[in-house]
């Protein structure tokens, strides 16, 4: 077990205690002995931390959400003046600090409830995001500079302001460091930790990042550290007219509202939402690597957005896909989140799980393999914490237009595999797909496999629907360069596309100097080069 932090809130450069505190245990004993860990939350309440408590955590209270604010306001004229590669060199020095201590993170990962394969793999994710290659790939769009004649004309991207940031709870620290690169294009920021679990946040920020900003001089009030629920925060930065931006990371209902809500107070809202990701099957598939990649559906229990959440395989080829993908899913064993490998983890909404594999069978699909509860030993269970990883054959393209396990987002280990029928095979049996992909109200990612460069042509030259494509590829892992989240539809807002942290957070402002004056300070102090 990790030892407990006392972690204060920090406002405007200090700690602040506050008046009330959360104890957060390790999601081990939170899963093995429920009992236990409710009894060492009363106990450290009453003075006694014992094993199994992570961390004591001030909560906050509306009077510092809005010293929170006020601090990042009074902070930002100071950052936004700091040049960008001095920025960016505070960006590097953090992701050094995350490398060296990726253990740790991966640790504190685990303790929120992160599946040791899933904690792995999510701080890889906060690798890449970080890195200063990626960074250096989006700054160079911040500033672009063009003469004509005696004339310079200049494109250059600002920061927004304050940006209020909330994270989900499910994935908290590592949706977190999207507000990173947000400090980083000149934002100041308030940072709130979901109260429920903010262990992974306070670490992150507190023994990371703010130590970061210190040795390099950053003003005071750049980076603010609240923790509390999530209805009253977002509500009270809605209010405040010192916040600029709300990032909000979560369900496209909420997310949605939010949404709403900025546009109506004159706020912009960042939106990553709910994903409900396409993926597609061709008959000349690596049918091996495919499922490989299919199975990724089943990382945390599919409680991940960016994870395929229905295939859509070639008639041809749909038994052989079947075969391979159902034994990667009856591969998978409940185990705690800390165990080598671990993969699943406990299902929040496991009634719903269950309604939805009913639902399937009563609209004519066949369940492959689960189906149903499991406890922690891996024995079938009513009320068990975790739902088997679960296969679904629904044929026809028409009767997947039809099924909520296609068209809604699940949030548990349901993947539907949809192959069309006899009938719907024809040369224009791509475009049926694609259309499919394409009437889907979310847009995160969507992947094709195949080994025809005439397919992937037409994919993409059809393909509306997604902030990514996946070609033969990893569909939840990182690529060079590319972005992690973002997307159309439910999935990023009515506004959404892919989701650079470091642009979202800025606006585009141009700029024209005539008289043949030649401008060479602050503007070119912001340009940068990828190494």
């Amino acid at each position: 077990m990790l030892k407990p932090y006392l972690w204060p809130m920090h406002i405007g450069g200090a700690d602040v205690a506050g008046d009330h505190w959360t104890y957060p245990v390790h999601a081990d004993l939170a899963i093995a002995d429920p009992r236990a860990a409710e009894q060492a939350v009363s106990d450290a309440r009453g003075g006694t931390v014992c094993e199994g408590v992570i961390a004591q955590v001030a909560l906050a209270e509306p009077r510092h959400l809005a010293a929170a604010s006020a601090a990042a306001a009074a902070a930002f004229p100071a950052w936004r003046a700091v040049p960008l590669r001095d920025r960016l060199a505070i960006g590097a020095d953090i992701h050094r600090r995350i490398v060296r201590r990726r253990d740790e993170l991966v640790a504190m990962m685990i303790a929120d409830g992160y599946p040791e394969r899933v904690a792995q793999w999510s701080a890889a994710g906060v690798e890449h995001i970080l890195s200063p290659e990626y960074l250096a790939r989006c700054a160079a769009e911040l500033h672009r500079r063009e003469t004509v004649g005696d004339r310079q004309v200049i494109l250059r991207r600002l920061p927004d302001g304050v940006v209020a940031f909330h994270p989900p709870r499910n994935a908290a620290a590592t949706l977190s460091c999207l507000a990173i690169p947000m400090l980083l294009a000149g934002n100041t920021l308030v940072m709130r930790a979901p109260n429920a679990v903010p262990s992974g946040v306070m670490y992150l920020f507190r023994e990371i990042v703010l130590p970061a900003l210190e040795d390099a001089g950053a003003p005071p009030g750049v980076c603010n550290l609240v923790c509390g629920g999530a209805q009253q925060t977002v509500q009270a930065w809605l209010e405040d007219p010192l916040i600029d931006d709300i990032a909000f990371v979560g369900s496209s209902d909420i997310g949605i509202e939010v949404g709403n809500e900025c546009f109506r107070r004159g706020k912009k809202p960042l939106l990553e939402l709910a994903g409900n990701d396409g993926f597609v099957v061709w008959e000349d598939a690596d049918l091996d690597q495919a499922a490989h990649a299919a199975a990724e559906s089943f990382l945390a229990s599919t409680q991940i957005c960016m994870v395929p959440k229905y295939v859509v395989v070639h008639p041809g080829v749909a038994d052989g896909f079947l075969r391979r993908l159902s034994g990667l899913a009856e591969g998978l064993r409940p185990g705690l989140p800390s165990e080598p490998g671990a993969v699943l983890a406990p299902v929040a909404k496991a009634q719903d799980f269950l309604a939805m594999v009913a639902a399937c069978r009563a609209a004519g699909a066949t369940v492959v393999t689960g189906g149903g509860l499991l406890n922690l030993a891996g024995r079938s269970s009513g009320h068990g914490p975790f739902a088997r990883p679960t296969v679904v054959r629904a044929d026809g393209l028409a009767r997947a237009d039809r099924l909520p396990a296609v068209t809604e987002e699940t949030f548990f280990p349901l993947l539907p595999v949809v192959v069309p029928t006899a009938a719907e095979t024809g040369p224009d049996l791509l475009d049926r797909i694609v259309g499919l992909l394409n009437r889907n109200r979310y847009g995160l990612r969507n992947s094709l496999w195949t080994a025809s460069p005439a397919v992937i042509d037409r994919f993409l030259a059809a393909v509306t629907n997604g902030g990514m494509i996946k070609i033969n590829d990893t569909h939840a892992g990182t690529t060079p360069y590319a972005p992690t989240h973002g997307g159309t539809g439910l999935s990023g807002g009515p506004h959404g596309e892919t989701y650079y942290p470091l642009l979202r957070a800025t606006h585009l402002q141009a700029v024209s100097i005539g008289t043949g004056i030649d401008v060479t300070d602050a503007l070119v102090s912001v340009s940068v080069s990828v190494r």
